[in-house]
């Protein structure tokens, strides 16, 4: 899986091919994985890990991140603010 690849194509001035819907899809779904993050304990240790190249990004679907990805509001959307568990866990790598 190659997470980053294509990001910068949802730029609206990014000039070259159009992502595809598999592309698209990811990144929506990669959207919500750092949304739950802010909120739920092991969605942001599975993202940070992922982040921090400890753990592969096939990693970001395992059950509990996918459960909290689904249940989580789209990155975008700041009516809820961040909570303790990305930002402690932040802290805790950087121990």
């Amino acid at each position: 899986m190659d997470a980053v690849h294509g990001r910068g194509s949802a730029a609206p001035t990014t000039t070259g091919s159009r992502a595809t819907t598999a592309t698209r899809l990811l990144h929506r779904y990669l959207d919500r994985v750092v949304a739950a993050a802010t909120h739920d304990p092991a969605a942001a240790d599975a993202y940070l890990r992922v982040l921090g190249m400890l753990a592969r990004p096939a990693s970001l679907f395992a059950p509990k991140v996918v459960a909290a990805a689904v249940r989580a509001r789209a990155a975008g959307d700041i009516s809820h603010p961040p909570s303790a568990p990305l930002h402690a866990r932040v802290e805790q790598f950087a121990a």
